[in-house]
């Protein structure tokens, strides 16, 4: 190839460096679809651990128990279920303490505990499960055990259990003449 052969080649070369719009675009849709899939794929993840969906309720339930300990307030935890998964979420006051699921109160503003991917069930892997109007609902009295209006304990029980069937089935304790929490 002579010398004029290089320079034709060279400007051909150099006509197309760059990206065109087109490619631009498609690396740029291809990027965000990948984008998207890792980031749904983490949320999966995320909601389906139940080591982090009894962690969650096990720290709020500890909070709650400070906070009546030390401010005197009633305060509600609720542990409640909605088509994309598990939420909880603490009212306060005399107005906070729900029978069953309220819509108006119990909604998407709550603290996601899991995905739909898990269940939450009372007392044991076969016992009741939190869905629709079924409600867990905790509160700590000011000396710090679980007051009456926790619905977890029925009868003359010392124990309840909220159960965390998923992945790696996990479980809380909560025993009512102390007000502890323990993970088992």
């Amino acid at each position: 190839m002579g010398a004029q052969g290089r320079n034709v080649w060279k400007n051909h070369i150099g006509d197309r460096a760059g990206f065109s719009l087109v490619e631009l675009v498609v690396v740029i849709a291809v990027m965000a679809v990948l984008a998207g899939a890792s980031v749904s794929l983490m949320g999966y993840l995320r909601y389906a651990d139940t080591e982090k969906a009894v962690a969650a309720v096990t720290d709020r339930l500890e909070s709650q128990r400070i906070t009546a300990m030390s401010q005197g307030d009633v305060q509600y935890l609720y542990l409640y279920q909605l088509s994309d998964g598990y939420y909880m979420k603490v009212l306060a006051g005399s107005g906070g303490k729900l029978d069953s699921f309220n819509g108006a109160l119990l909604d998407h503003s709550g603290v996601k505990v899991c995905g739909k991917g898990m269940e939450i069930r009372i007392g044991s892997s076969t016992g009741a499960r939190i869905a629709g109007n079924a409600i867990a609902r905790i509160a700590y009295t000011r000396s710090g055990v679980f007051s009456e209006d926790t619905n977890l304990f029925s009868g003359t029980e010392t124990q309840a259990k909220l159960v965390f069937l998923g992945n790696n089935p996990r479980s809380i304790c909560l025993v009512k003449g102390t007000g502890k929490v323990f993970e088992e």
